[in-house]
């Protein structure tokens, strides 16, 4: 797949103070946890060779959770679930993303083909090029794969001071925490 090339002015999104980001994730780790450091990077735009750590959050618990758990099964396994918690955080002063949806898609000559395809390493390597050629920008915002109407952010851990604690943490194990987005989906934990 050929690269995705930065224009020399990106698209920027700006998402205010007080902004809601959701958390889908391993306990263990907390919900401020920037990897990869050092373990192979495994998602979109997570730094080719772990030069930078990236956290990764959407707009609601749903999307959070299809995004970490559910990517396109209908069929979870409950140790998985079990392993993880839901949080959110509030942003502590206005954020600058990369728009990488919508109509930043067309700024940066892509398509949603190219945004949502199944290889990872153009975004990677784009992600890596934004992050060493404008340290103004503080991640990407992207639109879920698997919920295309739903907002998610990949944030840098450069800006983690612009990220509040987390709040509200639910584990992923209680029913009445998860219920509602498996019966919304249709999706079983087995």
């Amino acid at each position: 797949m050929a690269p995705i090339r930065l224009p020399r002015r990106i698209p920027v999104a700006v998402r205010p103070p007080r902004t809601m980001l959701w958390r889908v994730h391993r306990t263990r780790h907390g919900a401020l946890w920037y990897g990869p450091h050092g373990d192979p990077p495994s998602n979109r735009f997570d730094a080719p060779a772990s030069e930078y750590g990236v956290c990764y959050f959407g707009e609601s618990l749903d999307v959070s959770f299809l995004e970490t758990l559910v990517r396109g099964a209908d069929v979870v396994a409950q140790a998985e679930v079990a392993a993880r918690t839901a949080s959110y955080v509030a942003t502590t002063e206005e954020m600058r993303f990369l728009q990488f949806e919508g109509a930043g898609l067309v700024r940066l000559k892509i398509g949603g083909d190219v945004a949502h395809a199944a290889d990872y390493a153009p975004c990677q390597r784009m992600a890596c090029d934004l992050y060493e050629q404008h340290p103004d920008i503080d991640g990407i915002q992207f639109r879920s794969r698997w919920d295309t109407s739903s907002l998610c952010w990949a944030v840098f851990d450069r800006a983690k001071a612009k990220v509040g604690p987390a709040r509200g943490k639910q584990s992923l194990g209680d029913y009445d925490v998860i219920g509602p987005t498996l019966e919304r989906h249709d999706i079983a934990v087995v």
